[in-house]
């Protein structure tokens, strides 16, 4: 009886000062790595989303007023020639667009870098238990990408014309506003009604065709591509299951974690395109900045000096359209002191004579002078 109470089983042995112990798996060693890696990573992420917040607002604050006023300022320089053969309300439009180019520098740049930090994130996980499984999704996800390019260029386009058909309707408010006594003068307000009508509906029949299009690209092309190729992995990890390759806690674990490299995959493919639907308004705002003003500061211009009044034209010849003169050979002299009258028909030449004189245009050829100082010599702001 003695040496069976001395016999112990197994399970109740105690532990031995100083015997040799299990060593621990290298998962687990993994397990505890990771976890408080994400612990810090989540930490950094919260201390960013504020850091982003803060951002915002400052960006909004910073670079839409300036953005906003660099375009105007932009506007006053261009030439009357250009600003003559564009409605005014496009310019308005397309003003109003500059803050369609905020969500671009403000939230997508940053909203990116999140996204890729959780996508190596999800496939760092995935690969531990199964690195084929990393593999699947990445294959599958790069013809969904390519699916999303093709449906996006066309998406990107009509996005183009939608805005073409709105600045249109602005540009009809903007002149029936501007000419309201022209209209009811002339007994007009119903016809400017009926056209305003037009052009808001030719404007909402694109932002509709728009609309569809978008819902059968992500409910119906992409979304169908996703489910079909996607079963793919599902069966593929099931069929390890049940060989015994994974072990059903792997097997539920899967699911969480595939979605952690799955998700933003599919984040990030979305988020391109979203940026790119952001260039349409930034490529229209940049064709305006990119047209440069025809009528500029010589390299050396000076002041103009204070002006006693003596004006001149030296056989002036100006031409709207290049073969065709307004004015051909023309001159004259307004003495200081004295009074002159431009008498002609509508058409004649009168007012371009003047902007000449202002430099709203520029001569063919000829030279204007106040003063004995050529106005081509002198700087704008002080002409």
């Amino acid at each position: 009886s003695d040496a069976a109470s001395s016999t112990t089983s197994p399970e109740t042995v105690p532990t031995v000062p100083g015997a040799t112990q299990k060593p621990v798996s290298w998962r687990m060693w993994a397990f505890f790595f990771i976890t408080g890696l994400q612990a810090l990573m989540w930490l950094i992420w919260r201390v960013m989303a504020y850091v982003r917040q803060v951002m915002s607002l400052a960006i909004t604050v910073k670079v839409e007023i300036p953005l906003r006023r660099r375009f105007y300022a932009h506007l006053q320089q261009l030439s009357l020639n250009f600003l003559r053969t564009r409605p005014v309300g496009e310019h308005m439009y397309r003003t109003g667009e500059v803050g369609s180019l905020l969500p671009l520098i403000r939230d997508d740049a940053i909203y990116l870098v999140d996204i890729v930090y959780r996508m190596i994130w999800g496939a760092a996980l995935v690969s531990l238990i199964d690195w084929k499984v990393t593999v699947l999704v990445l294959l599958y996800i790069i013809p969904h990408t390519i699916m999303a390019h093709y449906a996006y260029n066309y998406l990107q386009r009509v996005n183009a014309e939608s805005r073409i058909w709105g600045q249109r309707a602005t540009t009809v408010l903007r002149d029936s506003v501007a000419g309201v006594k022209t209209v009811k003068g002339f007994g007009r307000t119903d016809y400017q009604l009926l056209k305003y009508t037009r052009r808001l509906v030719d404007a909402r029949r694109v932002g509709i065709k728009q609309n569809f299009l978008s819902i059968l690209t992500h409910h119906f092309v992409l979304w169908i591509y996703l489910v079909l190729v996607g079963k793919v992995k599902w069966i593929y990890i099931g069929y390890e299951t049940m060989v015994g390759n994974l072990t059903i806690g792997e097997f539920s674990v899967m699911f969480w974690l595939i979605w952690q490299l799955e998700g933003p995959m599919r984040e990030i493919v979305q988020h391109i395109q979203n940026i790119r639907m952001h260039l349409v308004p930034a490529m229209r705002v940049l064709e305006t900045l990119d047209v440069q003003p025809e009528i500029r500061d010589p390299e050396r211009a000076r002041r103009m000096p204070p002006v006693v009044g003596k004006v001149e034209f030296r056989d002036v010849t100006l031409e709207y359209v290049p073969g065709t003169p307004v004015l051909q050979d023309v001159s004259l002299t307004v003495e200081p002191g004295t009074f002159a009258a431009l008498v002609g028909p509508s058409g004649a030449g009168k007012s371009s004579l003047l902007y000449l004189l202002l430099r709203l245009f520029d001569l063919s050829s000829g030279d204007v002078l106040v003063d004995g100082f050529s106005v081509r010599s002198v700087r704008l702001r002080t002409l």
